[in-house]
């Protein structure tokens, strides 16, 4: 099992934020906070992926 990495984007519970990025699939508004690796799509479904460390979502994946 692969240990989260503590340097990973948004790890740090005490600077969230958010930002909105547009479906890949529909271009429906997905709403990421940054300690969050990927969302499925409310409108279609699709799973989005938000930029950053490929090694951190792994990490996180591995770890679900």
């Amino acid at each position: 099992m692969a240990e989260i990495q503590e340097s990973c984007d948004g790890r740090d519970g005490r600077r969230l934020s958010a930002e909105e990025l547009s479906c890949p699939k529909c271009g429906y508004a997905i709403e990421f906070f940054s300690d969050e690796i990927a969302r499925h799509c409310p409108s279609c479904g699709f799973k989005h992926f938000r930029g950053g460390s490929s090694d951190c979502a792994q990490a996180v994946h591995d770890n679900l």
